[in-house]
């Protein structure tokens, strides 16, 4: 499904930054981290820089709206693949006001929000963005590596929005979504990928995608995880797991 992203799972990707703090096990290889030290830069941690982007960057969105509107298909931007955009730090106050800025002008685009920290999300949105029209918009999500960081499903459940989903990548063990899959759309899994990754077992995958058939929820299968050269290909995925959804609006 990407256009100008390697996801499979969105059209595009867009950072309003770069740069993050680690808050739980799932970011212990952080492959944003991993890949901006190759690059030579380093903007982690909670006492390190964010890198910002330019103007020639935030003008992306509206070409794809534009493009969007074109086709009369909306497309999915996944906002926050080098950053999460619900980290609370003083210095990203005036870029995440830019960034809801664009989300209210670009109608015929759907940004996936994904994050760890829940708990930020009420206190971070503005004002305005309890509108229907600007939530239509928006997909929350939570990353939820294992059982502990189910917590997370739990917090966003109580959250308005158009739609809700889950992240589980890379899942590292069982974990029980049952009781709140009623209020989510969709639910991404898949294993880690890199130097150093930790396997993922195939039952962990199928006991998610059981949970999800008991309430219609829509599952991606993204990959089986292992070293990178491998990640994303259908070919890999085990016959019963190949099943890549995409929730109606």
């Amino acid at each position: 499904m990407g256009k100008n992203t390697k996801i499979s799972w969105c059209t595009h990707t867009f950072n309003p930054w770069h740069g993050c703090s680690k808050v739980s096990a799932g970011c212990q290889h952080c492959y944003a981290e991993t890949m901006t030290k190759r690059w030579g830069d380093d903007y982690w941690g909670k006492e390190g820089k964010r890198r910002f982007m330019g103007d020639k960057y935030w003008a992306q969105p509206f070409k794809w709206n534009d493009e969007a509107k074109r086709d009369l298909k909306p497309a999915l931007v996944f906002c926050g693949s080098m950053c999460d955009v619900f980290e609370e730090r003083r210095d990203l106050i005036d870029v995440r006001d830019r960034l809801w800025n664009v989300i209210g002008s670009t109608p015929w685009l759907r940004w996936l929000l994904l994050t760890k920290r829940p708990e930020n999300i009420e206190a971070l949105m503005p004002i305005y963005a309890r509108e229907q029209a600007w939530y239509a918009r928006v997909w929350l999500g939570v990353s939820v590596e294992n059982q502990k960081a189910v917590e997370r499903v739990k917090i966003l459940a109580d959250i308005p929005v158009n739609v809700r989903f889950i992240s589980a990548e890379p899942l590292l063990e069982y974990i029980n979504i049952a009781p709140w899959l009623k209020h989510y759309s969709w639910v991404i899994v898949g294993g880690e990928s890199g130097r150093g990754c930790r396997p993922m077992k195939e039952e962990w995958a199928k006991h998610v995608l059981m949970q999800c058939r008991e309430t219609n929820t829509s599952f991606f299968m993204k990959q089986m995880g292992g070293f990178p050269d491998k990640r994303e290909k259908m070919d890999d995925i085990p016959n019963g797991l190949k099943i890549r959804q995409i929730p109606m609006e």
